[in-house]
Order: structure tokens, then sequence, then C-alpha cells
């Protein structure tokens, strides 16, 4: 109904200048919002795609792109410009960065993965989730019916890490057709009921 792009445009400009490092949620949160105070933004992504861990960390079974896709094009058509493909501190130094804006702001996310140094961690077959996420998010849109391939067809798929990431993973590996999916968690099981430690009205901190 137009209605996010009636409540974004600004009502004049500034002339200030900004720039934003990084499209994820924090930079298009942050581009949103100087956009809004009538600021000229623009946003730089070392990626192909705009949305970082929205567009490539998050499957499209949870998080569909077009919808990620739909808030950057009311982005750009409010005035917020878009560079992909771009990376700071090898494509443009930092010192452009300060010398063409009057700010910046770094919003590059945790992208760096927490490793195992463990035996046979080099072998192949062994992926850091979010490199698996993305490849997958790639074939997907890159696809003519968006649908996975079942490429994992009879492999036994081990998914080390019980948050939400590797929940996407599971998920992920299922519909690529995995013989079989067990996940390793580190932590200890949760209780079947409510501790005293844990009441109402805070989230029940249960095993489900």
């Amino acid at each position: 109904n137009g209605w996010v792009e009636d409540s974004g445009r600004p009502s004049f400009r500034t002339g200030f200048k900004v720039a934003v490092v990084g499209s994820g949620p924090a930079g298009l949160s942050a581009a949103w919002r100087l956009n809004c105070l009538g600021h000229t933004v623009t946003v730089y992504e070392r990626s192909d795609r705009f949305g970082g861990l929205l567009m490539y960390g998050i499957p499209n079974m949870k998080l569909d792109k077009d919808i990620v896709q739909r808030r950057i094009d009311v982005m750009a058509k409010l005035g917020i410009n878009f560079v992909a493909n771009t990376e700071i501190g090898r494509d443009i130094t930092a010192e452009e960065l300060q010398t063409t804006y009057d700010r910046v702001i770094l919003a590059t996310g945790a992208s760096v993965p927490r490793d195992l140094d463990v035996p046979g961690r080099h072998l192949a077959g062994v992926r850091f989730a979010v490199d698996f996420l993305t490849e997958i998010t790639k074939n997907v849109l890159a696809s003519p019916d968006k649908k996975l391939g079942r490429i994992l067809e009879g492999k036994n798929v081990l998914v080390i890490g019980g948050g939400d990431t590797g929940n996407d993973c599971i998920g992920t590996a299922v519909r690529l057709g995995a013989a079989s999916v067990k996940q390793l968690e580190i932590t200890p099981k949760l209780p079947d009921d409510r501790l005293p430690t844990n009441p109402w009205p805070q989230y029940p901190m249960i095993d489900r």
C-alpha cells in the first residue's frame, strides 16, 4: 500500500553525506534512519547482494529473499545509494571514505566464524555453517524455480552447534535429501519443566 515508502520519505535534505559499510540488519537500519533525517546515504557491501545475513545467512525457507529485496528497492527509491561488490580497504580506502563523506558508520557484522582446532578439521566435506548456507542460497536464487536440488542425497550430515544457525543447517540438509542428520550441542540438556530459577513470565528454558 506504499505505507513503508511514505514513512521513510525525508521532508528535506541536510547536505550531510554518510557512508554505511555493510548492508546487514544494522547497516540497513542505520541507512533508513539517516535517510529519514534528510542525510544523503551510501551503503557499501562487499557481497554481490545486499542484506547481509538476511540475504545469505538465513535460508530462503525461513525468509524469502524477495521480501529482503523488496525493502532494499524501497530504500533505493527513497534516495539511498547502494554499492555492491565493494570491499573497504581493498576497492576503496578508509581515507577515501573519510574524504568523501562527513561521517562513516561501520556495520560489518560478525562475519568471521569460530573454528575448531581438532584433528580432521580440514578434511573434505567439513564446512563453516554460514559458508554452507550462503552457497545454498546462491544456488536457490540462481535456479529458475527457486528450489533446492537434492545434492546431499544419501549423505550423513553432522551439525556441530545447536543454535539458530545450526538449526538452519539441519533444515537445509533435510531439504537437500540427506540420509541422516545428527546435531551436537555443548551445553547440557534443558529440563523438561521450569526450574524455580526460571519462573513465569520469563521465557521457559525447557527442553522441546
